[in-house]
């Protein structure tokens, strides 16, 4: 040991020179780290620009795949990358097992339904590939802010128009993601035209009662996607905007959708899409057809999903 063969002034000195080397250490691992997570944001947004158009990134190991698609219109943000699928129970359980987010609190939509919690026999029936369509305000902005703390990226809902522009792949006035023609076998809309694909995949019977109520749509991915790589734009969920309708501007949403929008006291939430259905053809309005729903403090009126784009600078 120093001590055994230092003395006096020499061993002080010593001690002083190994203070001073920990404090330099302490120093340069804190300088490290602020380096690391400072190279981690450039690199992510680097990354924006380095891929080609119709390149599949993956920012993080557990993040959805995003398709980078072309340069948006100047009337639009710069979207660079959009979100191959909706966002899946499979994307949410990373933020959750990480421990930055909470399981959403709405667990079916007659307000009786018991929250799925860690310990609960179905927990492992959630590890699905289908849309999480039971998040709430809380629940979309901390997953977003896990999204940004492990990418330096930050995802964000679309506009109306966004969402229609990336659905109809840059194609000015197509009606529908696959072209003109309504075709209920194109993506997941009709139960009964896509009965024979839809349930094999599906699998109902092996998943208990609870994580039925919650599985809205069916699995991500099943039928073939737009032009530019996106798949379920049009059918298996509802996907939600960044618009919000109040009772300061409901008239212009009244004129937009065409019809009297209720928000109440409330706000309103602009959604696009349609959710998978056995009574409805709502969906061949096709893609310029935008529905509204409530949000509250606990979640929305009714199921919806997220589909994140990335803007370049954000």
């Amino acid at each position: 040991m120093i001590s055994d063969y230092l003395s006096g002034a020499a061993r002080l000195a010593a001690i002083a020179s190994l203070g001073a080397l920990a404090a330099c250490s302490e120093s340069a691992l804190s300088q490290a780290s602020e380096v690391s997570a400072n190279d981690l944001a450039a690199k992510s947004k680097e990354q924006l620009v380095e891929h080609s158009i119709g390149d599949e990134y993956t920012p993080c190991e557990d993040c959805p795949i995003f398709v980078r698609v072309p340069d948006a219109p100047d009337s639009l943000r710069p979207i660079r990358y959009v979100s191959k699928y909706e966002l899946t129970w499979n994307h949410f359980l990373a933020a959750y097992e990480d421990g930055s987010c909470e399981l959403p609190k709405r667990w079916g939509w007659g307000g009786k339904d018991t929250p799925i919690v860690r310990s609960d026999p179905v927990f492992e029936s959630l590890r699905l590939d289908w849309a999480i369509t039971t998040m709430g305000p809380s629940d979309i902005i901390c997953y977003q802010e896990w999204f940004k703390e492990k990418t330096g990226q930050f995802p964000m809902l679309p506009s109306s128009l966004e969402w229609e522009w990336f659905a109809r792949a840059g194609v000015r006035d197509r009606k529908y993601p696959w072209g003109n023609e309504p075709d209920s076998t194109q993506e997941a809309l009709d139960v009964s035209s896509i009965r024979d694909k839809l349930l094999p995949a599906q699998d109902l019977v092996d998943l208990p009662p609870r994580i039925r109520k919650i599985a809205v749509g069916a699995e991500v991915g099943l039928f073939e996607p737009n032009d530019w790589g996106l798949h379920d734009l049009l059918g298996n969920a509802k996907e939600l905007t960044n618009e919000v309708i109040t009772a300061q501007n409901v008239e212009q949403y009244n004129a937009r959708l065409g019809r009297t929008l209720n928000v109440g006291g409330s706000r309103g939430r602009v959604t696009k899409g349609f959710v998978l259905s056995t009574q409805s053809e709502r969906w061949k309005q096709g893609i310029g057809y935008s529905d509204y729903m409530i949000e509250m403090p606990t979640g929305f009126s009714t199921s919806v999903g997220v589909r994140f784009v990335l803007v370049e600078g954000q």
